[in-house]
């Protein structure tokens, strides 16, 4: 069974290495102006695979000639030493291409991070869009944990967003919107929310502590193991939210309707200041 695929594998070899000759023996002058100089920057830049290939290559020939002076074998020693060669370097291109891509995107990320401490210094139009470009950049990077802490910004939109494990510490945001967002182990702890929206978002562990949230929009979302613990919230919409395991533990609230909710345990705001609150 070995031999046969062994002799299939010979054969999709020979097969690719002559329809190779072919193809740029029939287009040498396009072979010539387009790969030339690629090759010779590859070379330029990348002279450690350049000496592993020509140190494979010697290897190869070096072995071949071994079994030449036993078995009289040379050029069939070649054709498997080359294959298993090829094969090995194959192998060292992808791990090298992976390492270049994890390379490029760390330095993307550190790229993206940089821009967007510059677009938190100042606020203008310009800043506002660059940073929801940086924002955009790094949830596609996949990247968590970013740091926005103390961020001055109005009508900031990050609607239908993944923010994961992100800071917000210390921010005063005002008219900003996260409708339909997800957030995940995100912090806002110290943070000045004025007509926030975070219609149809939905929490998990969200941390809302020692924030003054004003005239904000909870409406319709789902609040997971939040805590906004000493916090003051004044006109703060939960209508049709769920809130599950929320802390209010310390918190001031004024004129708040908690009989709108879907879900509201009672016993979550034991111990806060209600003022003018509804179905508590």
């Amino acid at each position: 069974m070995l031999s046969s695929l062994y002799d299939k594998y010979n054969l999709f070899a020979t097969w690719c290495i002559n329809f190779d000759l072919m193809f740029y023996i029939s287009n040498v002058k396009r072979f010539y102006f387009l790969y030339y100089s690629r090759i010779k920057r590859f070379c330029a830049s990348n002279k450690e695979l350049v000496f592993i290939f020509i140190a494979l290559i010697v290897v190869t020939f070096s072995i071949s000639l071994k079994n030449y002076l036993n078995d009289q074998s040379f050029f069939s020693g070649v054709k498997v030493e080359m294959h298993g060669a090829i094969l090995e370097f194959f192998i060292f291109g992808i791990v090298f291409h992976i390492l270049s891509e994890r390379k490029k995107k760390n330095e993307s990320i550190d790229s993206i991070r940089v821009k967007m401490d510059v677009c938190k210094e100042v606020y203008t139009p310009y800043s506002h869009s660059g940073l929801v470009n940086c924002f955009d950049e790094l949830c596609r990077l996949k990247v968590k944990g970013f740091n926005l802490d103390c961020i001055e910004i109005v009508k900031l939109s990050l609607c239908n967003k993944d923010i994961n494990e992100v800071s917000f510490v210390k921010s005063d945001m005002c008219g900003c919107r996260f409708c339909a967002a997800k957030f995940i182990d995100s912090s806002f702890s110290g943070s000045v929310l004025i007509e926030c929206s975070f219609v149809l978002s939905k929490m998990r562990g969200g941390d809302f502590d020692d924030c003054l949230i004003v005239d904000s929009d909870f409406s319709k979302s789902v609040i997971n193991g939040a805590s906004f613990c000493n916090s003051l919230l004044v006109d703060v919409d939960f209508e049709g939210a769920e809130l599950r395991e929320v802390d209010f533990c310390g918190a001031e609230l004024r004129g708040i309707d908690f009989s709108k909710c879907v879900y509201f345990d009672v016993d979550s705001v034991s111990s806060a200041i209600l003022v003018d609150c509804i179905g508590v």
